[in-house]
């Protein structure tokens, strides 16, 4: 018998202008999202979540690239209009928001041009290195920055 591992999501939720925290969240037997208290991002600094954000748009379209994801499940990830809005209400930077937007359209890529679905992800993968490439240094550690919980 197999072993039955959880479902995990991603939960994001941007507040107030430059301010943002992201919640690692799983399914519970009973269907039941609930919070991994272990992994919380928290900033009050929009290039740190920037940054951030764009590590992770970056994960997201490496891991299509190579299917261990589905479209679908990036878009629960990050890729929704929802997202782009709050991340846009925050000050996040215009050329972060584009990148999620784009990412909103992988399913009609996939669906009506799948040819071109490897060219468009890549372009997303060059476009978030250069984003973040533009982000200062996060000289705060980690620990104090994002993951709150994680160590702990």
């Amino acid at each position: 018998m197999g072993l039955i591992l959880p479902e995990i999501g991603f939960q994001c939720t941007i507040f107030r202008a430059r301010a943002g925290r992201c919640l690692m969240l799983r399914l519970s037997r009973g269907g039941a999202m609930q919070v991994d208290e272990r992994f919380v991002v928290d900033s009050a600094e929009s290039s740190a979540l920037d940054k951030f954000f764009s590590v992770v748009v970056v994960g997201l379209a490496f891991a299509l690239k190579e299917k261990s994801i589905s479209v679908v499940e990036a878009e629960r990830i990050l890729f929704s209009p929802y997202m782009a809005t709050q991340l846009a209400r925050s000050r996040c930077s215009s050329g972060l928001v584009d990148l999620i937007e784009r990412g909103c359209e992988l399913e009609d890529v996939e669906s009506l041009i799948p040819n071109q679905f490897p060219d468009v992800i890549d372009g997303i993968i060059k476009d978030s290195l250069s984003e973040i490439k533009k982000i200062e240094e996060i000289l705060q550690d980690g620990q104090r920055l994002f993951a709150k919980k994680l160590c702990n």
